[in-house]
């Protein structure tokens, strides 16, 4: 597979792809809408960023409200995109779809803590919070991220097969089951996206 790291403008600054600043310091109650699509330039860069054949297109939508009294930022926000990758076996274009719900919390110091009295309205194990810098989040980065996270690592066309002295996966260790290894996955998400360009 090729390789999928992100590429660096410097060592020290990154710059997004596709940047959508959202302002949070004035935020309404109602919260701020935000929608935005990515440019030719920009899907471009992004395709080159996941190592991808093309991004044709890409859109996210939602909402960016204050909540836990005001100390955290909430975007709740649909990504669609036309992406098109390549098989591993083959290397014919496979053309995909993606549709997708997401949700970015963030607040000073990647952490919050709630006041007394508060209701709880997330499950901080279940959801992780960004660091917030500044007055604004980035919803063009939050999407793209997002679409790493929906990407297949090792896209196949429908029937292309590995040549039998391919390999196979490797079984799981000594007294552990295929059950124990998948929840493992379940429960780091991002730990086997390094390779995919992922802001951390």
């Amino acid at each position: 597979m090729p390789p999928t790291t992100r590429p660096e403008s410097s060592p020290e600054v990154f710059r997004p792809e596709f940047s959508r600043p959202v302002r949070i310091d004035d935020l309404p109650a109602s919260g701020r809408s935000v929608a935005a699509a990515a440019n030719e330039r920009e899907r471009e860069a992004l395709a080159r960023r996941f190592a991808l054949a093309a991004v044709a297109r890409l859109e996210v939508a939602g909402e960016v409200t204050a909540i836990r009294g005001g100390t955290v930022v909430r975007l709740s926000a649909r990504l669609s995109a036309e992406v098109t990758e390549t098989c591993v076996v083959t290397l014919a274009p496979l053309e995909r779809r993606i549709e997708a719900d997401f949700v970015r919390l963030y607040a000073a110091g990647g952490t919050a803590e709630a006041r007394a009295g508060e209701e709880i309205f997330f499950d901080e194990e279940a959801e992780d919070i960004e660091p917030l810098v500044g007055n604004r989040i980035d919803a063009g980065e939050a999407a793209a991220e997002q679409l790493a996270l929906e990407l297949d690592p090792y896209p196949r066309a429908e029937g292309a097969a590995l040549p039998p002295d391919a390999g196979v996966a490797a079984p799981p260790a000594e007294g552990r089951d295929d059950a124990q290894e998948a929840g493992e996955g379940r429960d780091r998400p991002f730990a086997d996206l390094a390779g995919r360009g992922l802001r951390k």
